[in-house]
């Protein structure tokens, strides 16, 4: 007989030191199997979309050994059986499914199942099992100690999803704190915190670039503000597109851009005359929006290179800013 103060305590240490089902399950099962004696006792995860049911968990003894990781088509399981007719135990699988051919090819003989349901609409996550080859009655002990650590998994179950959840919507909140809506590119802030991780890896001082959208309102007037925001969006993707993956793209006004970029060479005087050339070409010319082909004159670019570590971004963008309106200066009193 199963010394029950031993289980208790056993669970009691379980409970205590659990924070996933990861960590939960296996000590379950080990009760599990000690308090019932059936030869494997596991946990499953079923996918009733793709079909199948797969072996999280598994503890096994004797001759029956269900392996953790196994997949199993969902049609041709016991488990299934047991939801679809609600009988969750039996000492004669042959006699209650001898249609299953995976029971009959492990020679199961008694069978004990609950499913797993969790969240409000209570969705089948899996199901906690125990088989054997012997037949083996379970007892009213047995039922009511799989009810409660079914109870306690769907729980925990619950809980990792929760966290799962609240942790995808932080990133999500901190990607939307860090990005541009519209063009999907670094914000100013984004801008800012991607450059401090881009200069603990580069060996070159880095270019600054700064790109006014020289006519933008203009193309807004004459085609609307749905078409001014998608040729935003095709002079974002010309960039990343085209730029290395190593470049940091951001938009960081209404027709503003900044590209931080590690010089390509020692020269750096010459890697910032390249560049300049490069963003130039990129961003002027014809482009296609959803609804037309917009021939466009092209920004003014202001570059500078930060060869100053002790320089905050902000000082470089201004530098750039400066050096951009010089070339809008300098544009304008060509077009005169």
């Amino acid at each position: 007989m199963v010394d029950e103060k031993l289980a208790l305590a056993d669970l009691a240490e379980a409970l205590r030191n659990t924070k996933q089902t990861d960590s939960l399950a296996p000590s379950l099962l080990r009760i599990l199997q000690t308090v019932t004696s059936f030869e494997s006792v596991y946990l499953t995860r079923v996918d009733e979309e793709r079909g199948v049911q797969s072996i999280m968990h598994a503890i096994n003894s004797g001759s029956l050994s269900i392996p953790e990781g196994l997949e199993v088509p969902w049609s041709d399981t016991l488990c299934r059986r047991a939801i679809e007719q609600r009988q969750y135990e039996t000492d004669d699988v042959s006699q209650c499914w001898g249609d299953s051919e995976a029971a009959s090819e492990l020679g199961i003989t008694s069978y004990v199942s609950r499913p797993v349901y969790v969240g409000e609409q209570q969705e089948l996550y899996g199901t906690l099992c125990a088989a054997s080859t012997e037949q083996q009655k379970p007892s009213e002990a047995t039922s009511q100690l799989f009810d409660i650590f079914t109870s306690l998994i769907a729980r925990q179950v619950e809980r990792d999803l929760m966290i799962e959840r609240l942790q995808h919507e932080q990133i999500e909140l901190r990607q939307s704190a860090h990005t541009d809506p519209l063009t999907g590119l670094w914000n100013r802030r984004g801008l800012a915190s991607q450059v401090i991780e881009l200069q603990k890896n580069v060996k070159r001082p880095l270019h600054v670039a700064y790109i006014d959208l020289d006519g933008f309102k203009a193309i807004n007037d004459l085609y609307g503000h749905d078409e001014g925001d998608r040729f935003l969006i095709a002079i974002a993707q010309a960039l990343i597109s085209h730029l290395p993956t190593t470049a940091i793209v951001a938009r960081i006004g209404g027709d503003e851009f900044a590209v931080v970029q590690e010089a390509d060479s020692d020269d750096a005087q010459q890697s910032e005359v390249i560049l300049h050339k490069l963003l130039a070409s990129l961003t002027s010319g014809r482009f296609r929006t959803l609804n037309r082909v917009i021939d466009y004159a092209g920004p003014s670019i202001g570059i500078v290179t930060a060869n100053e570590q002790n320089r905050r971004l902000e000082d470089w963008l201004k530098l750039a800013d400066q050096a951009m309106y010089q070339i809008k200066k300098s544009r304008r009193k060509q077009q005169r």
